[in-house]
């Protein structure tokens, strides 16, 4: 984790009044921030937009699928083979 992202956590921990949560941060500090580490801005970018479904609800690649079931006398589910 880079520095500004810890700095980041530590300050939304401090508006939620988690004072605790932040004394036990910094003692890791050394083990979870690298100072070395710059991420990318595109994986930055990627991690702060939503998940987007690429296709609509009537498109898309996948194919419905028809499957039979079968419950036994205990009330579990499985797939009823042809056999």
């Amino acid at each position: 984790m880079d520095s500004q992202s810890y700095a980041d956590i530590l300050e939304l921990l401090d508006m939620a009044g988690r004072q605790d949560l932040i004394v036990e941060l910094q003692s890791l500090k050394c083990k979870i921030v690298d100072e070395c580490y710059n991420p990318k801005e595109d994986i930055k970018k990627s991690k702060l937009k939503k998940n987007k479904e690429p296709y609509s609800d009537d498109e898309g690649s996948a194919e419905e699928e028809n499957i039979k079931v079968k419950i036994d006398q205990e009330g579990f589910y499985s797939i009823d083979s042809d056999d």
